[in-house]
């Protein structure tokens, strides 16, 4: 990757294109200097300098023939940025595809005469009225600082999303009898959902010391689970889970069956195997 300490783009009226791409070269490198200008300059070093939605390089979309995604939406300055620089951000490949897929290619598109979206208006609203007393660098600058906050968060939780994975496949390779126990929650969808794990079991954030048991869908946004909680229990009143169950702490089971709770990690383990073992027999 180049070392730029200079990055040049167009002035004027300012869109979520050139307000997001100015955000993502700054995440990148706060110290860079960027310059808005009506045209580029002819000397410029572009081992330096980085130029991008003017000039027709490598990071403008306006000239013929400019890069397009494999779901046919073509790219605008933004996302030929974050393709470029997004993976120095500590984002793993797959994290980088999927924010240029649920975020990003929704801007490039607006930008590029698609569909608009509320984040592309709002945007555009920082540009000053003809009567305004704020000059329009001032609020492009504004519209950067917002967006540089957005991209922050998103880029943030993408990493939460990321070290989730990681810890999730590490209780995964500890599975036993379709079981998955993590000592903390995290996201585990992405993992569990693929694999041949039917219950999860994490401490409750309702009640300290209870642990919830909760069951994996088949597939992705499906409602199911591949193994519900036994009829019996999903029918009787909490009072009775104790005894229809058979288990001194069982204390909650959702009418849906796709989550019971127990009093602590054993119980919830012995939940999580009653569940399993009624559903092999048959019994509902």
């Amino acid at each position: 990757m180049k070392q730029y300490t200079e990055a040049y783009t167009h002035s004027g009226k300012f869109h979520a294109d050139d307000v997001f791409s100015t955000a993502l070269i700054r995440l990148w490198n706060p110290d860079i200097t960027v310059h808005r200008v009506h045209e580029v300059p002819a000397d410029l070093n572009p081992e330096t300098a980085l130029v991008y939605d003017i000039g027709g390089g490598e990071f403008d979309h306006h000239q013929q023939g400019a890069p397009i995604r494999e779901d046919g939406r073509r790219y605008a300055a933004f996302g030929l940025l974050w393709r470029a620089f997004a993976p120095e951000l500590g984002l793993s490949e797959a994290s980088c595809r999927s924010l240029d897929k649920s975020f990003v290619a929704d801007l490039d598109e607006a930008d590029n005469g698609g569909r608009q979206e509320t984040l592309s208006a709002a945007i555009a609203a920082f540009n000053p009225p003809w009567n305004s007393e704020i000059s329009i660098e001032d609020a492009f600058w504004q519209a950067v600082e917002l967006a540089q906050s957005i991209l922050t968060r998103l880029i943030a939780r993408e990493k939460a999303k990321q070290d989730a994975q990681e810890e999730v496949r590490a209780a995964l390779s500890g599975m036993q009898d379709r079981i998955v126990i993590l000592e903390r929650f995290a996201p585990w969808e992405d993992v569990l959902i693929d694999s041949d794990a039917a219950f999860v079991i994490y401490p409750s954030a309702r009640r300290a010391g209870n642990f919830n048991i909760q069951g994996v869908p088949p597939e992705r946004g499906s409602m199911a689970v591949k193994i519900p909680m036994p009829l019996a229990w999903r029918t009787c009143a909490e009072s009775e889970l104790a005894g229809v169950s058979g288990i001194a702490g069982l204390t909650f089971c959702h009418k849906s069956g796709f989550l019971a709770v127990g009093e602590g990690k054993e119980t919830a383990l012995t939940i999580a195997r009653a569940a399993l073992r009624l559903a092999e027999t048959g019994a509902e």
